[in-house]
């Protein structure tokens, strides 16, 4: 008989454990006369695994009622010795069909965090095996039965023996396709925000600037260190100071302005032209906390405005100079045609000849300035 584990009851009722190995022991002529055995007091150790066993059972229960599936598994059998049944809801697989091939199958990608953040998950499983790393984290993209794509976050702790050797792990699986496709999309605004040639700032309801993109940084000229915590006046110019407080004592108030023009100030003291867009910063509960606002320069906008404003400025002036230059040129021809009229009826001599010919030249000068005009118009 060989390693067969006997219980005893002594007698103030404790109860002892002990692993028992025993032979025959054989007369000259092969006959058994007695037994040879050896004992080894294993009540700690089976202690140990009760308790064990009864913390397993806790602990399934404490998650039974969260939003996970527990599970143990056999390091030495590489299988399950338990899958919660929310397994199937989870997956699309009984317990029963979970194992390592499975999961070969299943998976399309793995992230390693924690302890094993930085190894294949090959390496890390490795690892784990041997004891070198106590704690598993891992989250998985895969393929449900009903080709579903799903991201799962798998944590588990060592199990160790009596001798501090690996024999298995505890852990539980929790579904965090919500969590991951929120990431990424937070991820991919906040790449949005970065790489956008706007400034985009945030700002708090008492104007403290919270956020600020690259853009911003290249516009203003100050980095995040230095410009997140400050006041968003320090970007203001003193006689637009005003119009920020109207703007975010609104805010508080629910009243948005969505879009206005308005000046701003460098670093470096310059002031600029911007075009603002603001939209209101809630929380979970859908209050408003702040605000968020995009930045266009547009001096240069501006600038063409007034250059294309003082361009219609002078067509238009050209246009009236020589409508009146046409006018004038009419009456002109007149004045000249009744001057020549007045000399030919003047008899020689006459001291009117020479009033009528300085009539005559006056109204020559003018008609030749007002072909310049006319030209010009």
């Amino acid at each position: 008989l060989i390693g067969k584990v006997e219980k005893e009851v002594l007698k103030d009722g404790q109860e002892t454990w002990a692993l028992t190995s025993k032979m025959p022991l054989r007369d000259k002529d092969g006959r058994i006369i007695g037994t040879f055995g050896i004992s080894k007091d294993i009540t700690d150790l089976k202690r140990a695994d009760v308790l064990l066993r009864r913390t397993e059972e806790l602990y399934r229960s404490a998650i039974a009622g969260a939003d996970a599936v527990p599970y143990s598994s056999d390091l030495k059998t590489k299988s399950y010795v338990f899958m919660g049944e929310g397994i199937q809801q989870l997956i699309g697989y009984a317990p029963h069909e979970v194992n390592d091939a499975l999961w070969q199958k299943i998976i399309q990608k793995s992230v390693m965090l924690g302890e094993t953040a930085g190894l294949d998950k090959d390496e890390a499983a490795r690892r784990v095996a041997s004891g070198d790393i106590r704690h598993w984290r891992c989250d998985m993209c895969i393929t449900t039965r009903d080709g579903k794509t799903r991201w799962i976050a798998d944590a588990s702790v060592l199990k160790l023996d009596e001798s501090g050797q690996p024999i298995g792990s505890m852990g539980i699986l929790q579904d965090i396709t919500e969590r991951k496709l929120a990431d990424e999309s937070a991820n991919r605004l906040a790449a949005i925000i970065e790489y956008s040639d706007e400034a985009i700032i945030s700002e708090t309801l008492n104007g403290i600037i919270t956020s600020w993109n690259s853009a911003a940084e290249k516009m203003f000229g100050y980095t995040p260190s230095e410009i997140i915590g400050q006041p968003l006046q320090v970007l203001v110019p003193p006689d637009y100071l005003h119009e920020e407080a109207e703007i975010l004592a609104g805010f508080a108030r629910g009243e948005f302005v969505r879009h206005f023009e308005t000046v701003r100030i460098r670093k470096n003291g310059q002031r600029f032209d911007v075009s603002t867009t603001i939209s209101p910063l809630k929380d979970s509960d859908g209050k408003i906390i702040g605000a968020s606002k995009i930045i266009r320069d547009i001096t240069e906008r501006k600038r063409l405005e007034a250059q294309l404003f003082q361009s219609q400025k002078m067509e238009t002036v050209g246009k009236l100079a020589g409508g009146i230059a046409h006018e004038f040129n009419s009456i002109l021809t007149a004045i000249i045609g009744q001057s020549e009229l007045l000399l030919g009826d003047l008899p020689a001599g006459s001291p009117l000849a020479k009033n009528a010919t300085e009539i005559s030249k006056a109204a020559g000068r003018a008609a030749t300035l007002t072909r310049q005009l006319l030209a010009y118009g």
